[in-house]
């Protein structure tokens, strides 16, 4: 249990860190939290992001970054590249959907699939799919949607997803 709430700790102060340095912040800046039984630093990792929502780091420790509103974003060397990602699915952003979750395949260093879950637009409304592309270079090649869920909705959609690997 410890290791599994260490985990979540660091994700809150990686996510912390990188919405902390967003445009017009001092990306030098550091902050400290005290809880009941630790010190957290948080130090900017980058700025310039819009609602960043989920993030994975890639084996050379690039870290890849998604915008809620349809973007896939590569820190490199410290610094948030100029250009999305390209080759991502059509995604539909509103009041609370967009690109959501992003995940290395467990064998990524061998076939670069990224699995990405997003809000999908169509006839009836929007819902929450799951795709897949190979990443090459700044773009992703063969995308397509893995899964479309079928809870399609014309309200104001308040959309959730993880993409989860089992270990086995």
């Amino acid at each position: 249990m410890k290791l599994h709430a260490s985990r979540v700790i660091l994700c809150l102060v990686l996510l912390a860190s990188i919405t902390i340095g967003s445009p017009r912040q001092n990306p030098s800046k550091t902050w400290e939290l005290e809880t009941d039984t630790k010190k957290i630093r948080i130090v900017p990792i980058a700025e310039g992001l819009e609602l960043p929502w989920s993030m994975v780091f890639l084996p050379g420790g690039d870290i890849l970054v998604t915008e809620r509103p349809g973007r896939l974003r590569l820190i490199s060397n410290g610094k948030l590249q100029d250009e999305p990602i390209a080759g991502l699915p059509e995604i539909q952003f509103g009041t609370h959907g967009g690109l959501l979750d992003v995940a290395l395949h467990p064998n990524f260093a061998q076939n670069k699939w990224i699995y990405l879950t997003y809000s999908k637009g169509g006839e009836k409304g929007s819902t929450t799919a799951v795709a897949r592309g190979r990443l090459e270079g700044r773009r992703l090649v063969d995308t397509k949607d893995l899964f479309v869920f079928v809870a399609w909705t014309k309200g104001s959609l308040n959309p959730g997803s993880r993409v989860v690997f089992d270990k086995d």
